[in-house]
């Protein structure tokens, strides 16, 4: 494996986990009702790192 394709992998790795993480999150907000928050969220990603950890979410 090239350092190329080992990099291509963890990118894509990253973005699933990310994926993931933000599904989740959307998911929580929104059988709560929350969607202040969760417009919030999308645009903020201080405020989202914020939710991630009252969730636990990591």
């Amino acid at each position: 494996m090239t350092l190329l394709q080992r990099d291509r992998e963890n990118i894509e790795l990253g973005r699933e986990k990310g994926s993931n993480q933000m599904a989740s999150l959307i998911k929580i907000l929104l059988s709560e009702n929350r969607t202040d928050e969760l417009n919030r969220a999308l645009e903020d990603p201080d405020f989202r790192n914020k939710l991630f950890e009252e969730y636990d979410i990591l």
